[in-house]
């Protein structure tokens, strides 16, 4: 059974420790804070955090610019929440499974 958009409430938060404009911040600007309420991981780097992010381990917040990447394209999805205007210019992303996707 895949994931799709719909389950992406089912996952958790993954913070990168030192970024200003984490999800705290991310909750107050667009008024979700029931979003803090969601269990959370965090890392101590971006890299790590797409990669758990890749995997289906969470959401993360990207760089704008590190979405612009055919990789990360490929792999992780925009969730179309609310995005916010930073210096690093952030936006939640997950990956999708296809809903047809199949377990051995």
């Amino acid at each position: 059974m895949g994931t799709g958009v719909e389950d992406h409430s089912k996952l958790p938060l993954i913070n990168v420790l030192g970024y200003r404009s984490g999800w705290q911040w991310y909750a107050k600007q667009t008024g979700q804070p029931e979003l803090l309420n969601r269990p959370q991981r965090s890392v101590d780097n971006s890299i790590i955090a797409y990669q758990m992010a890749a995997q289906g381990l969470g959401i993360v917040l990207a760089r704008s610019s590190f979405m612009e990447h055919h990789s990360a394209s490929t792999t992780l999805v925009d969730l179309g929440l609310p995005r916010c205007d930073t210096d690093e210019g952030f936006c939640p992303v997950f990956r999708e499974f296809a809903a047809t996707t199949r377990r051995p």
